[in-house]
């Protein structure tokens, strides 16, 4: 999920890969993202990167963006 002022309601866009799918997904700075594993029963692996060092006592930074995933 990336968050996206454009889509009414929610205000994210949802992609769903199939199991053989490779995917790469880019947010800009400061933007909501989230990737969920969907699947009850494949493991799925994420690889991440940054472009700055995350300060965790910051007041922008915030975990609960959407308390429905």
């Amino acid at each position: 999920m990336l968050e996206n002022s454009q889509v009414v309601g929610k205000g994210y866009a949802e992609v769903i890969i199939d199991a053989d799918e490779v995917a790469v997904a880019a947010s800009p700075s400061g933007t909501a993202h989230a990737l969920v594993n969907v699947d009850p029963i494949r493991s799925s692996y994420f690889i991440g990167c940054q472009d700055s060092i995350v300060n965790y006592s910051n007041s922008s930074t915030d975990f609960n963006v959407w308390k429905d995933l």
